[in-house]
């Protein structure tokens, strides 16, 4: 195709489209996963107004319950970033620098108080470093956060600790001897699992809960369901415990108990009231692991980012996929396709996309055609991602910026097992959607101020 074909091409696209659209906004972000979300509450708290577009399910939902910075052995983060970017310049990280990293990980934990850091294990100062959390594989991970009712406290373990790690009999996701076994060979101390009947439970409390007859099983959300209408009656579970592990460990006094874990499917909302109470009832602290499946963890995380989203007024819109885009001067008309084909289109100075690698949906589907449409309206793909994250362009700016593992997406020179193999995870997605609000707030603001003048 010749540049005059091209640019008939573009011409006709642009009279196909129905341009008598009544929205406007200041940004439209594609992808309503947590980098999406972080990028549009990142605006919101700096007056720019944007609304999300969320195709429906994306990797967020099977979110691990950790920060992944990097997956580095050692404590200098510094030093180990460096290292990174010099050995896969094509990673996002490249484009960040230590403060950058370093004040959008601040600013998260700050606004995300659930959220325990680890900068307390280097040396008591303010930098990042890794720390090392429990899973439910028995194994341990690094990360720099953790919800703060996750248990860490390895170093208070002794010969003499000992542990119960709880199961409950009808959730069929909870390895818990596989768990003690990892314990076992890593710290000092003694690792009983617990086998609790939730059927029990729930005719003690009068529960009509009722059981996947053909497995025998609950599900993560009905059992954290559950829990969560029970937070301040924690007394009938305790009971059960006491009098289980007094049956299946008559050798071993209650006294010596050290703590007990339990499986991160205690409650959404209402979590830690729910590990308070049944911490004084047992007379024992009580903490839960980190979830290596499509968990509680990511359920809890995402309501967190939506009531936030809700005190802002940004609007999510699922299920919507971008099917289309045209420039309309400065700015771009977006056109999105809900499940039933329907098209809805919004206008807005700047695009952020936050589609995860793994879910690709719409445009996003085909990389050739994705390429096809980029070059026709003058955008580069792939290899286009600058230092700002944004899409290089025959025009001086795009104002199209990529944030979290979209960036993925639009480099031949990263894989998924790059994505997974690195431990970047939230962490990209916190300090990309960092850095492109403050370049989006930077230009926005220059706008309004010429505007004023």
């Amino acid at each position: 195709m010749n540049k005059e074909e091209s640019k008939n091409e573009l011409a006709n696209n642009k009279k196909s489209l129905d341009k008598s659209f009544e929205k406007s906004i200041d940004v439209i972000i594609i992808g309503g996963g947590f980098a999406g979300m972080n990028t549009a509450r990142l605006l919101a708290q700096r007056g720019i107004s944007s609304v999300i577009y969320d195709a429906g399910y994306g990797a967020s939902n099977l979110w691990l319950g950790t920060v992944d910075v990097l997956n580095y052995p050692g404590d200098n983060l510094l030093l180990e970033l460096a290292k990174f970017q010099v050995s896969i310049p094509a990673h996002p990280y490249a484009h960040l620098s230590m403060d950058n990293l370093q004040a959008s990980l601040d600013e998260f934990y700050e606004k995300f108080s659930s959220f325990a850091s680890f900068a307390s294990f280097n040396n008591n100062s303010n930098e990042i470093c890794n720390g090392h959390v429990l899973t439910s594989l028995g194994n341990t991970k690094l990360t720099t956060g953790v919800w703060n009712t996750i248990f860490r406290e390895f170093n208070s373990l002794n010969d003499q600790s000992l542990c119960v790690l709880v199961e409950f009999i009808e959730f069929s996701h909870s390895p818990m001897h596989l768990v003690a076994k990892g314990l076992e060979e890593k710290f000092p101390g003694t690792f009983l699992v617990l086998s609790i009947s939730l059927q029990k439970l729930f005719k003690q409390m009068n529960a009509d809960i009722p059981v996947n007859t053909d497995s025998g099983t609950l599900s993560a959300k009905t059992i954290a369901s559950f829990f969560d209408s029970k937070a301040i009656h924690m007394s009938p579970l305790a009971s059960l415990i006491k009098s289980t592990f007094t049956s299946k460990y008559p050798e071993f006094s209650w006294k010596n108990i050290s703590l007990f874990l339990f499986p991160p499917i205690l409650g959404i909302e209402n979590s830690p009231t729910i590990f308070t109470h049944l911490s004084s009832h047992l007379g024992v602290e009580c903490y839960e692991m980190v979830s290596l499946s499509p968990s509680i963890m990511a359920e809890r995380f995402i309501r967190q980012f939506h009531r936030k989203l809700q005190v802002f007024s940004v609007p999510i819109n699922k299920p919507f996929t971008l099917v289309d885009f045209i420039r309309d001067g400065t700015d771009w008309i977006c056109s999105f396709q809900d499940n039933k084909g329907n098209i809805e289109k919004m206008k807005a100075t700047y695009i952020v996309i936050a589609v995860g690698s793994l879910f690709t949906q719409g445009i996003f589907t085909e990389p050739y055609e994705l390429g096809n449409k980029f070059h026709q309206l003058g955008l580069d793909f792939p290899d286009s991602i600058n230092s700002n994250y944004e899409i290089a362009s025959t025009e001086k700016e795009s104002n199209i910026f990529v944030v979290g593992a979209a960036n993925y997406i639009f480099s031949t020179d990263l894989s998924e097992e790059d994505e997974v193999r690195d431990g970047t995870g939230l962490g990209v997605a916190i300090a990309t959607s960092y850095k492109v609000a403050e370049i989006i707030h930077s230009r926005y603001s220059k706008k309004s101020k010429n505007y004023g003048n």
